[in-house]
């Protein structure tokens, strides 16, 4: 292992242990320094911006014989953050335990045939934090291929919107006691042109 998890080939017995200046030799191939540096600066950039991502990053296999079978490979921190479960109980285990109570099981196929197909998906649901806390979350799935261009792994991103749709709930029913306010101030003064007519007449 390498650096950052890059996994590279062993040095055999017929190849240099040690490089030569300005390069670097590993399974046979003569890797540049700057290139070596580079790549592995990469991959440290990307999986700092993962791990500090505010949105709730997971990665999970693509089993293609059973729906519920995808289990979780990777969450980052927000993830567990927001879930209330530690990388530890989450990795290894079926998706199936974080299932959102919007999710039945028509949608859950259609959503599954979709992603096998190579689709981006993008919706809102509702989730059930480890504590119980009702959440909602927009949410981002996509497919991750292989170099065959075969569907290994998909990745989620969700982000807590829960917040957000409470104030626009909460807007709304202003709205509503707004327009019934001026609806009703509208039927006074018209009773009371009524009024005053029946009994200017009178």
């Amino acid at each position: 292992i390498c650096g950052e998890g890059v996994e590279l080939p062993p040095i055999g017995k017929d190849q240099p242990e040690s490089p030569a200046s300005g390069s670097s030799f590993w399974g046979g191939i003569d890797y540049p320094v700057g290139a070596m540096s580079n790549a592995k600066e990469r991959l440290r950039l990307l999986e700092s911006a993962v791990e500090q991502s505010t949105d709730a990053i997971m990665i999970c296999t693509a089993d293609i014989h059973d729906p519920s079978g995808s289990v979780i490979v990777y969450v980052n921190t927000a993830f567990t953050e927001m879930s209330g479960y530690t990388a530890e109980e989450l990795v290894g285990q079926s998706t199936s335990m974080l299932k959102s109570p919007d999710l039945s099981p028509e949608k859950a196929k259609r959503y599954y045939t979709e992603l096998t197909s190579g689709r981006t998906l993008i919706g809102e649901h509702r989730a059930t934090a480890k504590d119980g806390t009702e959440l909602v979350m927009w949410w981002k799935v996509q497919p991750l291929r292989g170099k065959g261009g075969e569907v290994t792994h998909h990745v989620g991103i969700q982000r807590d919107v829960t917040e957000q749709r409470r104030l626009e709930d909460r807007l709304r029913q202003a709205q509503k006691m707004e327009s019934l306010g001026r609806l009703a101030g509208g039927v006074a003064h018209d009773f009371n042109n009524l009024l005053t007519a029946i009994l200017g007449y009178g």
